[in-house]
């Protein structure tokens, strides 16, 4: 998924608008509970080492809350990472062109879920 599209679904499918709050990384997006204003997904733009991966090339990830449990058994899988700049045992990096749309957004339905409290 591009990171187009994936702002799309967060806006269309959760009522969340980006936010950039960062002057320094003003290509970070976040969204958020409109009620409770904690974040639910993080969208960033980082270079591939920053995910442990041999490469300076920059890539499009998203950041989500995640079940501790589940968090642990779908890191390493293809696109999922332990979180870049958030608690890697509560929060995952996953890089949206490289999952499965169905997975993409089921991770994304439990951030939300896991957030909105």
């Amino acid at each position: 998924m591009t990171r187009k599209a994936l702002e799309c679904l967060l806006t269309e499918e959760y009522g969340a608008e980006p936010e950039h709050l960062f002057r320094s990384s003003p290509e970070t997006a976040v969204f958020r509970h409109g009620h409770n204003k904690k974040w639910f997904a993080v969208i960033m733009e980082i270079a591939k080492e920053k995910l442990g991966l041999r490469s300076s090339e920059r890539v499009t990830v998203v950041n989500v809350k995640c079940d501790v449990e589940l968090g642990e058994l779908l890191r390493g899988e293809k696109g999922i990472f332990p979180a870049y700049h958030m608690n890697k045992r509560h929060w995952l990096t996953l890089v949206p062109e490289e999952i499965d749309e169905e997975r993409l957004r089921f991770l994304l339905a439990g951030s939300y879920r896991l957030t909105r409290k």
